[in-house]
């Protein structure tokens, strides 16, 4: 519809047509679950500190899970991961785009994001990748979230201009 100026993606799941690492499925794989149907997953603490709060001591991960961690759909993981809407056209044209990736995420590790992100490149669109190297999968939370926030609004003020 072309009513985008620029998309940003956050730590962001692979599209259904690049494999993730068996790193990321080992560690998604209790959401996921396909034996446990559409029943809602929550994570226990320990999950959680593996999983998004893993640059904090178990302490400030403790905190952040009574403040931050819901429960989440396994249906929604599972087909967003597993069903043919996943799969995306990397070749069509599309507004710019960046991609952000924490440099200490265990979930989606950086050099999974900058594999999609330069999916999406090509000599006439933009694709841009940006490691945060202290934040985890938790990148927009926590100690620093302002600078991952001034850095997207940075970009996305730059690159408006680009846009044909």
């Amino acid at each position: 519809m072309d009513k985008v100026v620029a998309g940003v993606c956050l730590n962001g799941a692979p599209p259904k047509n690049i494999m993730a690492p068996f790193s990321t499925v080992k560690i998604v794989f209790p959401v996921v679950n396909p034996f446990k149907g559409n029943s809602v997953f929550m994570g226990s603490k320990e999950w959680y500190h593996r999983a998004f709060f893993n640059n904090y001591s178990k302490a400030q991960s403790d905190q952040f899970y009574d403040q931050f961690a819901v429960s989440e759909s396994r249906k929604i993981a599972r087909d967003t991961l597993l069903t043919s809407f996943a799969n995306v056209n990397l070749k069509r044209a599309h507004s710019p785009l960046l991609f952000t990736a924490g440099g200490k995420d265990n979930i989606f590790q950086p050099s999974l994001i900058k594999k999609i992100a330069n999916s999406y490149k090509d000599k006439d669109r933009i694709a841009d990748f940006k490691e945060f190297e202290t934040k985890s999968h938790f990148i927009a939370g926590g100690e620093g979230w302002e600078n991952v926030a001034d850095y997207i609004l940075n970009w996305v003020a730059q690159t408006a201009g680009k846009v044909k």
